[in-house]
This record gives C-alpha cells, sequence and structure tokens, in this order.
C-alpha cells in the first residue's frame, strides 16, 4: 500500500504496508484463468502456467484510486505492459518464474494537493537533448519561482535552493514561471516540458487525484571552454649586414656583422599579428607560435641597403614576406636575416674624422621603409628584378594584368603575357 494520493517516484521505499485480502485474477484472451487474494503479507501467486501471454488484473477495493504494476522475469527483464487501469499483460516462457511488485495508491479523499518543484543542476555542457537525470545534482541558491492558478499566485510553503513546494492547491491548472536562475545557466526545463509556453512559464495541471505531486526543473548551462595552454615555441631572427658588393649568390656569412639601427619587423600567423617577445637592432624573437608556418615581414631596415635575405632565402611570398615555422620536431627555430648593401658605393670624402663631438658621430642612422629596396612595389627587390630581367620600375612588366613577384611564385613568365 502506499500513502494516500502518492504519485512516486520512489514506489518501491514509499509504498511498504502489506495489502491483505486483495483480488487478483489471471485471464488469457476472453477468459478467467485463475483467482486468488492476497495474504497477510500482501502475497499472491499463480502457478502450473502454460507459455503464453496473460493478463493480470487487480479487483482494488473501491476507496483506492490506481495502482502500478512492475514485473521482472528470470532474465531480470521487466515484462509487464500496462493495459487498463489495474490491469497488465505479459508472456510467460517455459520455466519463467516472474515476480512482480504491485503498489496500490488509495484516493485523494481530501482533494487538495501538495506540489513540490525540485530543482537540479546539470553538469557543465549537458543539453535538454542528451539529458541525463542522474547525473544532475541539487541546485545551488539563485532560483526564484511563481506559480499562479485560477485564484493568483500561490504561497510556497518552502523556497529552498533546490526545493520550493506549495501545499493545500485547489485541483486546475497552474502556470509555474521562473523569475531567475543561477547566473551559469542559460536554458532549463520542466520535466519533458521544453521552455516556455505562451505566458511565458510551464503549465501544469493538478488533477486532484493525487494528494502528493512532485516536478523536478533541470538547470543547463553552457560547456566551459578550456583555456589552451601556449605553445613553448619560438622563432628568432638575428639580423646581419654583409660586405658592399655581397649578394645572396656571393654570401659568406663569416664576413657579415651585427646590423646597425634601422629594422622594423612584423610576423604574421594569417591575419593575426604575433607580439614579439623582444626586439633589437640585431635580434628579434617571437615566443608561443602555433605550430605551422608564419609570415615574416619587413617594415623598415637601415640605412644603405638594398635587398635582403633571410638564410639564402630572397623576398616574397604571396604574402609579401618570407616563410618561418615551427613544428613539434623543431619547436624553436633560428633564421639570419641579411642586409646587403648596393654593389657599388661611393667612396667617401676624405673630411677629417668624426669625432664624438661632431654632428655625424652624434646623428642616429635614419631609418628607410622597405618599399626603398622595391621601388615599383611588386614584391621583388631590386636584385631579384635584375636576375629576372624584370622591369624594376613597373610592377607587372608584361602588362597581363598580374604582378611580376606573382607569376614568379605560381612559375609562369613575368615578361610574357
Amino acid at each position: 500500500m502506499c500513502p494516500t494520493g502518492y504519485g512516486g517516484p520512489d514506489f518501491a521505499t514509499e509504498c511498504t504496508t502489506p495489502a491483505e485480502d486483495v483480488p487478483f485474477v489471471l485471464a488469457a484472451g476472453h477468459g478467467i484463468i485463475d483467482s486468488t487474494s492476497t495474504d497477510a503479507e500482501g502475497n499472491a501467486a499463480f502457478t502450473g502456467i502454460i507459455p503464453g501471454t496473460y493478463q493480470v488484473g487487480a479487483d482494488i477495493p473501491g476507496d483506492f484510486a490506481s495502482s502500478q504494476a512492475q514485473c521482472v522475469s528470470g532474465s531480470a527483464e521487466d515484462v509487464a505492459r500496462q493495459e487498463e487501469l489495474n490491469q497488465i499483460e505479459l508472456d510467460v516462457a517455459a520455466g519463467d518464474r516472474i515476480s512482480c511488485d504491485w503498489y496500490i495508491v488509495s484516493d485523494n479523499a481530501r482533494g487538495l494537493v501538495d506540489l513540490s518543484v525540485e530543482i537540479r543542476t546539470c553538469p557543465e555542457g549537458m543539453t535538454a537533448e542528451d539529458l541525463e537525470r542522474e547525473a544532475c545534482s541539487p541546485a545551488e541558491s539563485g532560483t526564484q519561482l511563481t506559480l499562479t492558478g485560477e485564484a493568483g499566485d500561490a504561497v510556497p510553503s518552502t523556497s529552498e535552493p533546490a526545493d520550493w513546494g506549495w501545499t493545500d492547491l485547489d485541483p486546475g491548472a497552474y502556470t509555474l514561471v521562473v523569475d531567475e536562475v543561477p547566473e551559469a545557466v542559460t536554458e532549463y526545463q520542466l520535466d519533458d516540458q521544453p521552455c516556455c509556453g505562451p505566458d511565458g512559464g510551464f503549465s501544469i495541471d493538478l488533477a486532484g487525484q493525487l494528494a502528493e505531486e512532485t516536478r523536478t526543473l533541470f538547470l543547463f548551462q553552457p560547456a566551459v571552454e578550456q583555456e589552451q595552454p601556449v605553445p613553448d615555441t619560438s622563432v628568432t631572427v638575428d639580423i646581419q649586414t654583409c660586405p658592399a658588393g655581397m649578394t645572396v649568390n656571393t654570401l659568406d656569412p663569416a664576413a657579415c656583422v651585427p646590423a646597425s639601427a634601422g629594422t622594423s619587423l612584423s610576423l604574421l600567423v594569417g591575419n593575426e599579428e604575433i607580439a614579439p617577445a623582444t626586439e633589437g637592432d640585431t635580434q628579434w624573437t617571437w615566443r608561443g607560435l602555433p605550430y605551422g608556418t608564419a609570415t615574416l615581414i619587413l617594415n623598415a631596415v637601415p640605412e644603405g641597403t638594398a635587398t635582403f635575405s633571410l638564410n639564402q632565402r630572397t623576398c616574397c611570398n604571396l604574402e609579401g614576406g618570407l616563410d618561418v615555422s615551427v613544428s613539434e620536431e623543431t619547436p624553436h627555430t633560428g633564421y639570419i636575416l641579411y642586409f646587403y648593401p648596393p654593389e657599388f658605393q661611393a667612396p667617401a670624402e676624405a673630411d677629417a674624422p668624426a669625432t664624438e663631438d661632431t654632428p655625424e658621430a652624434q646623428e642616429t642612422p635614419e631609418v628607410v621603409d622597405v618599399a626603398d629596396v622595391d621601388p615599383d612595389g611588386d614584391g621583388l627587390p631590386s636584385t631579384d628584378e635584375e636576375f629576372f630581367q624584370t622591369d624594376p620600375e613597373n610592377a607587372d612588366t608584361d602588362g597581363d594584368g598580374v604582378n611580376d613577384a606573382a607569376e614568379i611564385a605560381a612559375g609562369t613568365d613575368p615578361l610574357t603575357p
């Protein structure tokens, strides 16, 4: 026997009083095969049944409202199929021993209903589509509810963070509105009912047959993005100036010296510029780069620079810079940026040597834009223009609408349209 008006969910725990002298019948098709009544312990049994499909019914007394049955076969499967209010159907196989728990609920003679709303917070990232009720835990503070019926707003008897309740409610239709939820919550639903109806809340119908009814409000919160650790990577660019007349084709690294002031560099990963960890006249460093290729851009070079190369690679890729990269195998990579002065320089005038007190010695070398090295701005330095026999003053030597650097990168002839 269950408490008056009991509606679950834990029948096995709450319904423990034996029900004596309750008649039961066993039927097949339209005929009754056997009948019996429960003893003082609430037990009844049917034996000697041949395999087949049967109906089992309980003739519960008139002052009882309903019953619920759960039947388990020898293989631990629930085999009961509810047919009518107090009747089930089940299949019996040869050798089966089926055990049923039959819970009888007495009528709610008082007619009033106590409503409980349990509030459960679900794990981060769980949604209504993949709801696992057992994984949700009692909510912390922050939820505010309003229950409204025909008579207006009902006053809650309890308003704990994880449990709200209303007592002695008249049967009828109610609307539960969620006024506030904890800060992290973005969605919620009542049992299987999504939010929200046309009145902005959840519909709750209290028929009055049960003295106690329970609903569960599930609170959903988005998954928290885990901050990705910064990769332990670096790109280091040392900057050297080579002697007059040296080119990338005749490069002798041992003859080059640390560059003077005037270099400005940028490093791009896609369209994002990476801030340098260190920057100076002779060395720049970037740290925490993602694995892959980045583009080194020269914004300015020291005065007197005619062209440059990164190691022995000359400018430029399609982004107008030079490729650098890091990988899991080589997370820390180093490059040398070589600056080459013009092949021929006018001899210095035989003036008196400058001293620390003369203006010449105190002047800071002028910073020149990299465009001075590439007059037509097509991405090819003047030395490369000479090598490919393209016009250093015309970005599109053959006039076909594609600039010289792009044609060379694509493998087409920049001299022929």
